[in-house]
């Protein structure tokens, strides 16, 4: 991936990627509401980063509320760095961006009480997705799909966070970031399945 970094300042000490899925799945006769977030937060303690993966779904209106609640209260007080679920791969396809951070806005407006810290709408092209993806061992997540979409969320959230370290900080601490990102995936890989 071709990157262009930019040193404006140090990554946020409180920040979260997070990717949201909303749609219908199913025909009139058998109508669902697919609600799903992927979030990544990234919190830095003395400076080093510490990493935590969500992925939430539901088609049940009322547990999609306590799920609103759980993305509020990730967001509050937050860096949030939001992507879209759909691919991105012209100019035009940058509306996907602005209409994931009118739903988003939407949602904490709806909260009231959340207030993110900051908000980065992050409109990464489709192939440095696909590179990000390919360089740090992640599933491609291109897909118009909503189920895949939805299943797809964590992983993109993280995709999301790489592309902004890859494109907004200096290249050493973005170096730094990504060898902290790797040695973060080695230990997932290496955690027990829950039965």
């Amino acid at each position: 991936m071709t990157t262009t970094t930019h040193s404006s300042g140090r990554h946020p000490s409180h920040l979260v990627s997070i990717i949201y899925v909303d749609g219908a799945l199913g025909n009139m006769d058998e109508y669902r509401r697919l609600s799903c977030y992927g979030a990544f937060e990234v919190t830095c303690v003395d400076n080093e980063p510490v990493f935590t993966a969500h992925h939430m779904s539901t088609t049940d209106n009322e547990l999609r509320k306590t799920m609103m609640r759980q993305l509020g209260e990730l967001s509050h007080d937050r860096h949030v760095v939001l992507g879209s679920s759909k691919a991105h791969d012209t100019f035009w396809d940058r509306r996907h961006i602005l209409e994931a951070g009118l739903v988003y806005l939407d949602i904490l407006e709806e909260l009231q009480a959340v207030k993110p810290s900051n908000f980065h709408l992050m409109g990464a092209p489709e192939e440095a997705m696909i590179e990000l993806a390919s360089t740090f061992g992640l599933n491609n997540c291109y897909s118009n799909d909503l189920l895949a979409q939805a299943r797809c969320a964590g992983v993109r959230a993280q995709l999301v966070w790489l592309a902004y370290v890859a494109t907004t900080l200096g290249r050493m601490e973005a170096r730094n970031l990504f060898a902290a990102f790797q040695a973060w995936q080695v230990l997932e890989m290496a955690r027990p399945l829950p039965f």
